[in-house]
């Protein structure tokens, strides 16, 4: 069973310090002030956990990467002697 709760929470990926940097130099008003909001809560983290969240971190997207890979690296060994179409073929053409 598929648990959505707390879906964006657990998939939420931190700026890179850079873009954040950027973005708070913006020359559009709403845009520096909702940036450098972010900013000042983030330097008011304690430095470890700062740490975790920073360019070492895996992000959604790397892991994705990660499982897709070793998903073509599996397929690659296996010996598949048919693909099975996701959508039928309701004309049973080739």
């Amino acid at each position: 069973k598929y648990d959505a709760r707390n879906f964006v929470t657990r998939n939420n990926d931190q700026l890179p310090k850079d873009v954040l940097e950027c973005v708070c130099k913006c020359t559009n008003d709403i845009i520096r002030s909702r940036f450098e909001t972010i900013a000042i809560e983030r330097a008011k983290q304690p430095t470890g956990i700062r740490r975790k969240m920073g360019a070492t971190s895996a992000t959604v997207c790397t892991k994705f990467r990660t499982k897709i890979i070793a998903l073509m690296e599996f397929l690659l060994t296996s010996k598949i002697r048919y693909i099975r179409c996701i959508k039928p073929n309701e004309n049973s053409s080739p």
